[in-house]
């Protein structure tokens, strides 16, 4: 994922008292090279919040970019709103970039926050402050994944394909990929091969492709841990694919805030999960056979009615119809069932494959 610049600054170096952005101001300059560079920023347009004091709205854009660009000026450096923005900024470990458009000094709040760090001298010479700054945010790398740990998965013998997917592979991408997009696709695509498509798991994996684009490493582990909190003591909630798919999901979200630990003790808890038949699952041929020889007497007193009512071709044709082999299916039979236990019993052995390296 590419940086995404939260832009700090005092509103009275970008708009007049009438709110109109101030002609040749420096923070519009510096927002054109940042577009000019395809650089993504965020910055308060319309001043409004800013003028409000500081908000949640605010927090929340920082919270979704990764880097702090602080325009330091005289205005910004008397401003309460700035510091609060630039001490939140710091206690969440945003990097931050001050360019200072003059030499006045630090706000008393976040001098000490701000005293060691190498600043951008936009009032000495604005071009090279400027090509500086470009190059400074393009060096900047923020790990999005929180895990560094690799992830290998056992072949498993006499895997079959299930509804034109590997089950396996599925799962390998979701251990090792470093797209949340990726992985939550993958834990559906799971859902949607083993007959689980209105599962509830489906609410919890919306929550976690809606923490994708979070860059604060802080933010981001605290979503996962209230996302693993939420689904914390659910198993019972769930039952054979469903349940594996679960314990899965909870694996993924450990490793990824590498706690290793318990997704191992999480993996345990699979080898437990049996594949329990129905009542209509285990008597599956009988429950045809009864369906079928109940539908050839139905089907012969409607024929024979048929044909005292005068509807002779009618009657005949149901009367022909109880000849042929064809057999109806109400239920799937034991064959079938045999070959879901099978998928069932490969999908358990993937999952107790994983190995963790840390």
């Amino acid at each position: 994922m590419k940086n995404k610049v939260f832009i700090s600054h005092a509103s009275r170096d970008y708009r007049d008292s009438n709110g109109k952005i101030i002609e040749g101001n420096a923070i519009s300059q510096i927002i054109k090279v940042l577009d000019d560079n395809n650089i993504s920023r965020w910055i308060d347009e319309s001043g409004l919040l800013s003028a409000k004091g500081w908000c949640k709205q605010l927090k929340n854009a920082i919270d979704e970019c990764n880097i702090v660009l602080f325009i330091s000026s005289q205005n910004a450096n008397s401003s309460d709103n700035t510091a609060n923005e630039i001490s939140y900024a710091y206690e969440h470990k945003k990097h931050i970039v001050p360019l200072r458009l003059d030499s006045s000094p630090y706000h008393k709040d976040v001098a000490l926050n701000l005293s060691r760090l190498h600043f951008l001298k936009y009032y000495e010479d604005k071009n090279k402050a400027l090509e500086s700054l470009v190059l400074t945010i393009k060096g900047i790398h923020t790990p999005i994944i929180l895990n560094s740990n690799d992830v290998y998965i056992s072949p498993v013998l006499g895997e079959k394909t299930v509804m034109g997917k590997v089950p396996s592979l599925l799962i390998t991408e979701i251990f090792t990929s470093q797209n949340i997009s990726v992985v939550c696709n993958n834990f559906n695509q799971l859902l949607n091969i083993y007959s689980c498509e209105f599962s509830n798991l489906k609410l919890f994996i919306d929550k976690l492709l809606s923490i994708e684009d979070i860059l604060n490493y802080d933010v981001k582990r605290n979503l996962f841990v209230t996302l693993i909190t939420d689904l914390t003591n659910k198993d019972n909630e769930f039952d054979r694919f469903e349940l594996i798919i679960y314990y899965l999901f909870l694996m993924y979200l450990y490793n990824y805030i590498n706690d290793q630990v318990m997704a191992i003790k999480i993996q345990k808890k699979i080898s437990s999960v049996k594949f329990k038949k129905s009542f209509i699952e285990r008597n599956g041929d009988d429950i045809n056979e009864i369906a079928n020889g109940a539908m050839k007497t139905a089907l012969f007193v409607g024929s024979v009615a048929a044909m005292l009512n005068g509807k002779g071709t009618l009657g005949r044709a149901g009367v022909a119809g109880l000849k042929t082999k064809d057999k109806i299916k109400c239920v799937k039979s034991k064959t079938e069932v045999q070959n879901v236990e099978n998928n069932f019993e490969t999908l358990k052995n993937i999952s107790l494959s994983i190995i963790f390296n840390n």
